[in-house]
């Protein structure tokens, strides 16, 4: 389930628009380590281009692996993957100095002049991908766990994602984690912002985060 980690932050700088000059939407996918967010842009990437004009950037320390994850699996054309490896942690590429991505995000429009959807993935970051590059809304992922459902429970902070989306929902039964209980949590946090508690295994959970992107581009496109 995403948003649902029991360290996520609830971002307190103003969110700006999330759709840039030239046209394109930014969504945002946030999570800790191994809780499905490379496993979403794949899911993604393979149900949205190219019915959508789509390029992808990711964040890592020191190397690429994501993006060389993303390559290896064919998810876009390699013209369309840059990873950016930030030297630090990813935090601060992504909310106190985004110009990496920035200058990530100007390569990809200038390659590819009818971009229309830009998904950054932020590494190991528990909260949306900040105002500063203009991410749109964060697909943000969480992994399960006693403690996650304990921290729902208790009301811990509300998870800033508007929707959610992992390859970890199948697993819950096997570490103890109550997927009622978070879902429960997450939408007395979130009130009538959209959640969702999907398998991005699960080729119908991933047609409902597709359809859910493919909805916010529109919309913000219009």
């Amino acid at each position: 389930m995403t948003g649902l980690h029991p360290h996520t932050e609830i971002p307190t700088a103003p969110r700006s628009r999330p759709i840039d000059p030239r046209g394109i939407v930014r969504i945002g996918v946030a999570g800790p380590v191994g809780s499905g967010k490379t496993a979403t842009l794949l899911a993604l990437c393979r149900k949205l281009y190219p019915l959508l004009d789509l390029a992808v950037v990711t964040n890592d320390i020191y190397t690429e692996e994501d993006a060389r994850i993303l390559r290896s699996h064919a998810a876009l054309p390699d013209d369309r993957i840059i990873g950016v490896a930030t030297g630090a942690c990813p935090h601060s590429a992504i909310r106190e100095d985004p110009s990496l991505n920035l200058a990530a995000i100007d390569t990809l429009a200038a390659r590819h002049p009818r971009l229309e959807l830009i998904l950054i993935e932020s590494g190991a970051i528990t909260s949306r991908p900040p105002s500063a590059p203009n991410s749109s809304t964060a697909s943000s992922t969480s992994s399960m766990s006693p403690a996650a459902t304990r921290s729902r429970a208790k009301a811990g902070p509300a998870p800033p994602a508007p929707t959610s989306s992992s390859s970890t929902k199948d697993l819950a039964p096997y570490v103890g984690a109550s997927l009622d209980v978070m879902e429960r949590a997450a939408r007395a946090a979130r009130g009538d912002r959209p959640i969702l508690v999907t398998n991005m295994n699960d080729p119908a959970d991933q047609a409902a985060v597709a359809a859910w992107v493919t909805a916010q581009v529109a919309a913000l496109r219009q």
